[in-house]
């Protein structure tokens, strides 16, 4: 996930802000939770780098202006899942793992901050 998020990260254009990722209207429950999670744990992925002053057109300039990401409105409506789902052995703590604890999803979410 490092590769992507760094990826998606350094694309500046509009189309490009995490709150523009389209609702997929996955029929699966559990993948629906899991495409949530990830959009959200992006923004928060996204949200630390930009505080650092890493900007997405990749300068660095902790004095400039930026818009935070905010997640798309379709992940609000995600609940959790019935059944605990474990992607991973292992989970972290960081805001991500947040995302994907809500919907009763553990997952390791350190690869999602590599960017």
């Amino acid at each position: 996930m490092g590769f992507e998020s760094q990826y998606f990260f350094l694309h500046p254009e509009r189309r490009w802000r995490v709150c523009a990722i389209p609702d997929p209207h996955d029929p699966d429950v559990a993948r629906y939770a899991i495409l949530a999670s990830l959009a959200e744990a992006l923004v928060d992925a996204c949200n630390r780098r930009l505080q650092q002053g890493l900007h997405r057109d990749g300068k660095v300039d902790t004095s400039r202006i930026f818009i935070l990401e905010t997640a798309p409105s379709w992940t609000d409506k995600i609940g959790p899942i019935a059944e605990r789902l474990f992607l991973s052995k292992g989970g972290s703590s960081s805001g991500a793992a947040k995302a994907f604890e809500k919907r009763n999803i553990s997952a390791a979410t350190a690869e999602i901050y590599r960017m």
